[in-house]
């Protein structure tokens, strides 16, 4: 019995100092958000000192822009604040410059410009612009193709596949992954099962990837007879841990003279927007409405704790959170956040943590996902 008391005693003191640790780990996970690198300077004037005082004032700015933009909606970009040197002053931490080049009056570098989250924050909190800040783990792109009867996905020719890879993985809050479609990938799924929404082989291949969820993405390809227009139909739909079913489908029309590959292009840029704007939406926080919820926290050893708390401490709804009570078998913590249970299940899922309402005992548990 002694000995079983001096081990909650370690656990308690031991799980004490995490917390304090964890605080900080929690600022310095979300921070990262507020990092923005490889920003390119180039800029040119009389002399190289004004041409790089003045293409480092506009990369910051373009730096702070770019960052808005990623946390925000597109239907409130009209609602953002201008963006000028005063703006920037405001809110950034620091710069680090690399790569400088210099001469004939040119200025040549690479940016990465910190801010200080607490400062951007309060910048859209005056124009009442909620913010998304929980960064989704990858999703992984099947691009089916569907023309003259058949059914493709990792065949050669596929344009559509072929559209997804050529696209630069989007730098948003939803990291995009399009597999590489060798044979490992073609042992795991094929395009059918892609096509029907077979959710064993969907998990299959999103595991394979270290990826969160799936994102089927199917092009109909159809031809006017008469003119010899293109058009296309697409659909995309979510499957996985946090969102499965939620289904687009959009139209997109061209001309004979415009190409089908032009038109896929368009289709990829335009289904990135809509995945990256229904992440956002999903995870938007309101600045004014925060709740508190007390979480029942298994535990199978301090290994299992220790886990925990530092996955906790990557979940960026949470505002602060307290340990109330600590033994051997289980932890109780208090978690002030912002948002609804929803969004903080759905963001606590991107470190691996599952968060249920046990509606036997009417209270929440948490657990390691994996």
């Amino acid at each position: 019995m002694s000995d079983r008391r001096n081990l909650s005693g370690r656990l308690g003191v031991f799980a004490a100092i995490w917390f304090v640790l964890g605080a900080t780990q929690a600022i310095a996970d979300v921070r990262n958000l507020y990092t923005v690198e490889g920003v390119p300077v180039d800029e040119r004037a009389a002399d190289e000192l004004t041409a790089k005082s003045q293409g480092i004032e506009k990369a910051q700015q373009e730096a702070l822009q770019g960052l808005i933009e990623k946390i925000t909606l597109r239907d409130n970009y009209d609602q953002l604040p201008e963006v000028d040197q005063k703006t920037v002053q405001q809110t950034i931490r620091d710069y680090a410059v690399a790569n400088e080049k210099f001469g004939g009056g040119r200025y040549l570098a690479t940016l990465t410009v910190r801010f200080k989250r607490a400062a951007v924050r309060a910048l859209l909190t005056q124009n009442k612009v909620p913010i998304a800040e929980t960064v989704s783990r990858p999703v992984v792109v099947l691009p089916v193709y569907r023309a003259a009867g058949s059914v493709l996905l990792w065949d050669d020719p596929n344009p559509w596949f072929s559209a997804w890879a050529n696209r630069p993985s989007p730098n948003g809050l939803l990291p995009l992954v399009v597999p590489l479609g060798d044979f490992s990938d073609i042992a795991v799924l094929s395009a059918e099962q892609a096509l029907n929404g077979e959710e064993d082989r969907l998990s299959a291949i999103a595991e394979k990837y270290d990826a969160i969820g799936t994102l089927v993405t199917v092009a109909e390809l159809d031809i006017d007879p008469r003119t010899g227009a293109p058009s296309i139909q697409v659909s995309m739909t979510r499957f996985g841990k946090t969102d499965t079913g939620r289904v687009f489908v959009r139209s997109f029309a061209g001309t004979p003279d415009r190409g089908v590959d032009v038109l896929l292009k368009d289709a990829v840029e335009a289904l990135i927007i809509r995945a990256e704007e229904d992440w956002k939406r999903d995870n938007l926080q309101s600045f004014s409405a925060q709740q508190r919820i007390s979480i029942h926290v298994p535990l199978t050893s301090l290994k299992n704790w220790l886990t925990i708390r530092n996955r906790l401490g990557r979940v960026s709804p949470i505002i602060d959170l307290s340990l109330v009570r600590l033994s051997v078998s289980e932890a109780l913590v208090d978690i002030r956040y912002s948002g609804g249970p929803d969004q903080l299940r759905r963001s606590m899922a991107q470190s691996d943590l599952d968060l249920e309402f046990a509606k036997e005992d009417s209270r929440y548990v948490l657990r390691l996902g994996r």
